[in-house]
């Protein structure tokens, strides 16, 4: 199974733990700490995750050189992208603005250490 199959299999499995959580987590606290647009940040980081980390790959396989650039490069755009998101959506829909920053940013968590232990166990040396 090459990498990219392999990271495919993986994150499928992580998206469907992530979400069964986040589906536990909404219907199991009271509504006042559940934002209705949560799953819109939700979307938003495992597609833009998935991308990023699906053309790391990519890049890691042709040139390690280009992987470094890529990374610097993806994770520049994504920071910007995310928090662009962000103040965009607290902007138009400012109620519970708390709880979804507060959604946002365990998001943020969860899939930055998801992305770079995989990206580290992919790239690390290989033992002989």
């Amino acid at each position: 199974m090459n990498a990219l199959t392999r990271f495919a299999l993986i994150y499928l499995i992580f998206l469907a733990v992530t979400g069964g959580l986040f589906f536990f987590y909404n219907t199991s606290v009271p509504p006042e700490y559940v934002h209705p647009y949560g799953w819109v940040s939700y979307a938003v980081f495992a597609v833009i995750t998935g991308i990023v980390h699906f053309t790391l790959l990519r890049a890691a396989q042709k040139d390690p050189k280009a992987f470094v650039r890529g990374f610097i490069a993806a994770n520049t755009i994504k920071i910007f992208v995310y928090l662009g998101f962000l103040v965009l959506f607290v902007l138009f829909i400012k109620t519970g603005a708390v709880v979804f920053i507060s959604q946002f940013a365990i998001f943020y968590l969860v899939f930055t250490v998801f992305e770079t232990s995989l990206l580290y166990r992919y790239l690390r040396p290989k033992k002989s």
